[in-house]
């Protein structure tokens, strides 16, 4: 399997690479979990499973699949974290979903985003730690229970156990004047036409602070 290149806002590449110990649902069967290398950066890996048949539905992360499975339609119900660790530099190891479908036999799954990357940059007059971050969406479900259409990668929230926020866990940023600080989300591509509201708490005096944004267009898979 092979994780297809994520994009910039402006449309430059970059490489998706795989981390040590991932693993890959394939039609309700968890593979074995990759070794890789400390700073190895592998964006090609084989998968060890005991036996499956085509067609293949490949996703990624498997613990996201839930213990209903697969639907009658095709569709897989999945679950996204409503927690994502803090990264600095990127979004939650895990957090972006991957998927993959093929009809033919023994032939190598391409994996394709499902998910958007949603950065947030923030800056202050004097060096202040923040704590408490979390998303809101102000219509569109962003987390909880969702059906994957594992040929076109399009996620459907679930009428019950869909929710509206992502919080960031395990949060240790402080803010200055020098420069800005990134904060990252992974959250399903499509259309936020009431866009979302990011909050944080100031740890100093815990006053809560709210950013609202409603972005222009669609948010693009990878991008």
């Amino acid at each position: 399997d092979s994780a297809n290149p994520t994009q910039t806002e402006d449309g430059e590449n970059y490489s998706v690479y795989w981390s040590d110990g991932d693993r890959v649902n394939v039609n309700g069967q968890v593979s074995s979990p990759l070794s890789v290398m400390a700073d190895a950066k592998i964006s090609q890996a084989e998968f060890a499973l005991k036996s499956v048949q085509p067609p293949y539905n490949v996703i990624y992360p498997s613990s996201i699949v839930s213990g209903n499975g697969y639907m009658e339609d095709g569709t897989i119900e999945v679950t996204l974290p409503q927690q994502q660790k803090y990264n600095a530099t990127t979004f939650a190891e895990g957090a972006a979903v991957l998927y993959g479908f093929s009809a033919v036999e023994g032939e190598t799954v391409q994996l394709y985003n499902a998910c958007a990357a949603l950065r947030v940059s923030l800056k202050d007059d004097e060096v202040a730690e923040i704590s408490d971050v979390t998303l809101t969406s102000n219509a569109a479900p962003i987390s909880g229970s969702f059906l994957l259409n594992p040929q076109s990668g399009t996620l459907v929230p679930e009428d019950e156990g869909a929710g509206n926020e992502i919080v960031l866990t395990e949060v240790n940023a402080q803010l200055s004047q020098e420069g800005n600080k990134d904060f990252y989300f992974t959250v399903p591509a499509g259309e936020y036409h009431e866009g979302f509201e990011f909050s944080f708490y100031r740890s100093s005096d815990r006053r809560k602070m709210i950013c609202k944004w409603t972005p222009k267009a669609a948010l693009i898979p990878g991008r």
